[in-house]
């Protein structure tokens, strides 16, 4: 199973930047920072002050500026309280870092630093040494501390988000590194890395960071902070998962196992996450992998005891499991519970048939086969599904009865509507979200059989035009019906097709731009 990486479904950002502490005793209580004295700080701490109200960012800078000069010039105020003199050039810095250029590309002269005014200056690096001497001597002002260092990683994160956002690797990757600098609380800035590492190839560095991830959002009862711990785990289970399937053949029962225990965390963790049916297929697989396939039922175990609880998707998924165990029984069970949740999934439909067959149930084929038809009835498999249970009642029934007789009329008539279906449409994607869906296919021009093709001569009038007729490209359109639960009709959307020519193959793709759909049907024409 080859899985790639597990993205948030929107733009992800910053939710919110935390507030400017306006000195440490307000922002925790029992921090004892003294900045009244000597009066360099008590000044500086009057501006920092009134500058966080103002709106011109260009006088803002320049008191900031001021501010910094002043209290890095003043040699006494460092001697006589160095914990006051940091936590004001730390308060300073912070404020400047709202400005990301400043925060990741800031001269000496930026900064209001002594020295060469040209010389490079990294504001990130300033409050994080000023604030380490912060925490350092007060271990007790570690709460105001943290606030700073949030303050100044703010907008430097938010720009790396913006970029993974856009596509922007690079810049992703180089601005959550630059807020790494002042702050290693979050989890968004393992992510960035995860995700660009992960878009170059670099499994093993992602591998490090998605862990990370995990840990830190697990602190973050956020919606924002549940959906990163719940991607992080997903994609350290996918990926022990790639590592299990990569793996040489003597090792991959042991990577299995541990690709499992790696799957079981992130259900764990997000029992209900856009992953989870992905990832209760990959246990299954991984525990085949490891030699432990009486452990399959135990995947699905709880689907089959409780399925007032599981949507349709996982029910079909649950399903699909039981029947890779050998448990085809519990496997009809789920499909049919899924089909009471949605009775135009098409896969339950399509695996409750085969089930059915391999229980054989034949007179509980039919009707389902027969749904099947409705929903899909470009696929010749199914009316053979139709076929074969007539043909399983035919064979159950009494020599020569009428009965037999009219079982044995239906199997010729399914296996006709079958061999001469001229097209078959496959499905490789049906994606249903909260605003969209969409449907991926392959639709195929099914050659003729001998039968067709003498039937098509006959109507030519020579084995000529019967050669000719059977090979000529032809066009469909096919027409979709995009339902919700009940079966109502929320779009239609067509999707024209050709010409194609007997034996070729096309890919196609539609949309719908509308919520709430959970199957479909089709007409072609």
């Amino acid at each position: 199973m080859s899985r790639s990486l597990r993205r948030l479904g929107g733009a992800l950002a910053l939710t919110a930047a935390p507030a400017a502490p306006l000195a440490a005793q307000a922002a925790a209580p029992a921090c004892d920072i003294d900045q009244n004295k000597p009066s360099t700080l008590s000044f500086a701490t009057l501006g920092i002050t009134r500058v966080q109200a103002s709106t011109d960012t260009a006088a803002k800078h320049k008191t900031l500026r001021d501010v910094i000069s002043r209290v890095t010039a003043d040699a006494n105020a460092q001697k006589q309280n160095p914990v006051g003199h940091a936590y004001t050039l730390a308060q300073a810095g912070m404020l400047l870092a709202q400005d990301v250029r400043l925060a990741n590309a800031a001269t000496r002269a930026d900064l209001g630093l002594a020295g060469a005014p040209a010389q490079p200056a990294d504001l990130l690096k300033f409050v994080d040494s000023t604030l380490t001497v912060v925490e350092t001597a007060k271990p007790n002002c570690a709460a105001a501390a943290k606030q700073l260092r949030e303050f100044a990683w703010g907008q430097t994160i938010n720009a790396g988000l913006q970029a993974l956002n856009a596509q922007k690797a690079d810049s992703a990757a180089y601005y959550a590194e630059r807020s790494l600098v002042v702050y290693k609380g979050s989890a968004l800035p393992y992510y960035v890395l995860a995700n660009t590492a992960q878009q170059r190839g670099d499994a093993a560095t992602a591998g490090r960071y998605w862990p990370r991830v995990a840990e830190l959002a697990a602190a973050d009862t956020s919606a924002q902070g549940r959906e990163l711990r719940s991607a992080a785990l997903a994609n350290v289970a996918f990926n022990a998962v790639n590592a299990a399937n990569a793996a040489a053949a003597g090792d991959k029962a042991a990577r299995g196992r541990e690709a499992a225990d790696a799957v079981r965390a992130a259900l764990a963790g997000a029992p209900n996450s856009p992953d989870a049916p992905r990832l209760q297929a990959a246990l299954a697989q991984m525990l085949t992998l490891a030699g432990d396939k009486a452990a399959l039922s135990g995947v699905y175990a709880d689907q089959l005891a409780n399925p007032a609880k599981y949507d349709d998707l996982a029910l079909t998924n649950a399903g699909v499991i039981a029947s890779q165990a050998g448990n085809t029984a519990d496997a009809a069970r789920l499909y049919e519970a899924a089909l009471q949740k949605n009775a135009f999934q098409r896969d339950a439909l399509n695996n409750l048939a085969a089930s059915y067959l391999s229980l054989k149930r034949f007179a509980d084929v039919i009707p389902v086969a027969q749904r099947l038809m409705a929903v899909d009835p470009a696929n010749p498999d199914n009316p053979l599904f139709v076929a074969f249970g007539y043909q399983g009642l035919m064979n159950g029934a009494k020599a020569n009865s009428p009965a037999q007789k009219s079982y044995a009329d239906s199997l010729i008539k399914y296996n006709k509507l079958s061999t001469e279906m001229p097209l078959r449409v496959s499905f490789t994607e049906f994606t249903r979200g909260e605003s969209r869906a969409v449907l991926g296919m392959t639709v195929e021009a099914v050659r003729p059989t001998p039968r067709a093709a003498a039937a098509a001569g006959a109507r030519a009038g020579t084995r000529a035009g019967a050669a000719a007729a059977a090979a000529a490209p032809k066009s469909y359109t096919l027409t979709f019906e995009f339902l919700d639960r009940a079966g109502a009709v929320i779009d239609t959307q067509q999707v024209s097709v050709g010409p194609v020519a007997p034996g070729q193959t096309k890919a196609q793709r539609v949309e719908s731009a509308k919520g709430g759909v959970a199957g479909f049907r089709y007409k072609v024409s």
